[in-house]
């Protein structure tokens, strides 16, 4: 007889507060941790806390120390060597900000009093009370250190644990031991399966950006319910789609810390885990911000030439892939800050670019009236070709798409028209409009499960097609004139459109 694990329900409790924690679901980690009366087990680096400590990255340690279970002698400590730093630094409104307001020293005014004056005196003015040649000592790094160390005995150092993760494992043994087969489906897969095969049909919640500015693009987040939008006025704010209003919980947002550029944002991406947006701008630059801290965190002075009309990061979230007006396509490194790649061929301005699924293929849309595919790789072209297209206004290119699922297919949106064809060039099928026209499409996307496409026309129109029939299925009245882009949550059944009307619109 197999043998049986018993498994601690705390320890699982834990594991879901720990989930909670990690995915900054607060709210439902207080709810469970009230409800359960179990306290969280946060996992820390404790080499990158320590390195924090002792070179005084307070931004970094005072907001996660906050949640740990720290002793309440050495939380104090720990403030005395802030407001030091603070001072010395003759930043006097943070440190009385923090004398005032912080929990640990409200509560060391009312339990030492003399002890909080001291710290009082510090930040007022009054320097007699911690002298460089005494006092000053006992704030050198050998101290801190042993300060790191100390704090360091009372911090579950167990690295993040993925919940998906353990479950995936878990649903491997039970297929493995012959419990659970592949044809049995979970009740999640089956609500988001039901889901997905049902278009887009209703306008969810609308953004008014107002008569001087107006959104030029839009991006949801993978996780949660934030999107991104960036706007002719150079800013990159987040929203939150749910309620149409900008999300507050960011640090950057709360502390009116703007994430803006110089120039209109015309393209913008989250990375694969929502942590960074990576914006492209009119005068040639690309920056990546911290969604949660609003920072610049990288700055690419001279991407392009020309205006960046697509920037989005690789399947890993170590490069972005950029493209421009100036015709070329570009790779450039995440963390070196270096141009990588660059894919030459095209003779007029890239209006799209993506990757394939697996990361293989490179397509590019240019206003030349060709569809580019190279090899990701060596950066050798490995097809360019035309779509069909009843007169030259049509020939230009708005974007192009791979089908998921489907390697050796795409879906390219013209000027005029939407085909189904093969990477290769091969017409397969094209879209029908029947009793509807538009005068020029501004672009399209697809679906997560690659089953619609969403066409925005210059009309203000989102026209639906079935990718299997290719034909319309219904259109959504969006009502804007001018609209300037539209894109589709990476996960969800949700829809987003912009124009320079000033709306950011959300359909689901």
């Amino acid at each position: 007889m197999a043998a049986q694990l018993e498994v601690n329900a705390c320890e699982i409790t834990k594991l879901i507060l720990q989930y909670f924690e990690e995915t900054d679901l607060s709210k439902s980690c207080s709810a469970c941790a009230t409800e359960t009366q179990t306290i969280p087990s946060i996992g820390v680096d404790l080499d990158s806390l320590k390195s924090d400590i002792v070179h005084s990255r307070w931004d970094v340690v005072l907001p996660l120390i906050t949640k740990l279970r720290i002793p309440e002698q050495k939380m104090i400590k720990l403030y005395e060597h802030v407001m030091f730093d603070l001072a010395m630094l003759h930043e006097l409104d943070a440190a009385k900000a923090l004398l005032h307001y912080s929990p640990t020293l409200m509560q060391l005014r009312r339990d030492q009093p003399e002890r909080h004056l001291r710290l009082a005196e510090l930040v007022s003015g009054i320097t007699s009370s911690f002298s460089q040649e005494s006092d000053g000592a006992f704030f050198r790094t050998e101290n801190r250190e042993a300060l790191a160390n100390n704090i360091l005995n009372d911090v579950d150092g167990s690295k993040p644990v993925s919940v998906l993760s353990l479950l995936n494992q878990s649903l491997k043994w039970q297929r493995h031991v012959g419990r659970f087969h592949n044809d049995v489906l979970c009740q999640g897969d089956y609500l988001a399966q039901q889901e997905h095969s049902f278009a887009v049909k209703e306008e969810h919640c609308t953004v008014h950006f107002g008569s001087k500015s107006y959104p030029e693009c839009a991006s949801f987040s993978p996780e949660g319910n934030l999107i991104a939008t960036g706007s002719s006025d150079g800013f990159v704010e987040i929203w939150c789609w749910e309620t149409g209003k900008l999300h507050e919980d960011p640090l950057h947002q709360g502390a009116k810390n703007l994430m803006v550029h110089n120039d209109s944002v015309l393209t913008l991406n989250f990375s694969g885990k929502g942590d960074m947006i990576v914006a492209g701008s009119k005068d040639a630059k690309i920056k990546i911000w911290g969604v949660r801290t609003g920072k610049c965190l990288r700055n690419f002075e001279r991407a392009h030439a020309r205006a960046i009309t697509v920037v989005m990061f690789d399947r890993d979230g170590s490069h972005i892939l950029s493209a421009s007006l100036d015709g070329t396509v570009r790779v450039h490194g995440l963390k070196s800050g270096q141009l990588m790649k660059e894919f030459h061929g095209n003779v007029a301005h890239v209006n799209h670019v993506a990757s394939s699924d697996d990361g293989k293929m490179i397509l590019s849309a240019s206003s030349d009236g060709r569809v580019r595919v190279w090899d990701s790789r060596s950066t050798k072209i490995l097809a360019s070709w035309e779509p069909p297209c009843n007169t030259e206004a049509e020939k230009l290119i708005r974007s192009v798409h791979p089908i998921s699922g489907e390697p050796r297919n795409c879906v390219v949106c013209t000027n005029g028209n939407i085909h189904l064809m093969s990477v290769s060039g091969d017409l397969l099928r094209s879209f029908e409009l029947r009793d509807y026209s538009t005068d020029s499409f501004i672009s399209c996307v697809l679906s997560p499960d690659g089953r619609r496409v969403y066409a925005l026309g210059e009309d203000g129109k989102v026209y639906i097609f079935c990718t299997k029939t290719c034909e319309l299925e219904f259109t959504l009245e969006a009502r804007d004139i001018c609209p300037t882009s539209i894109c589709h949550h990476p996960n969800q059944n949700l829809l987003a459109t912009t124009s320079s009307a000033g709306y950011l619109r959300i359909w689901k």
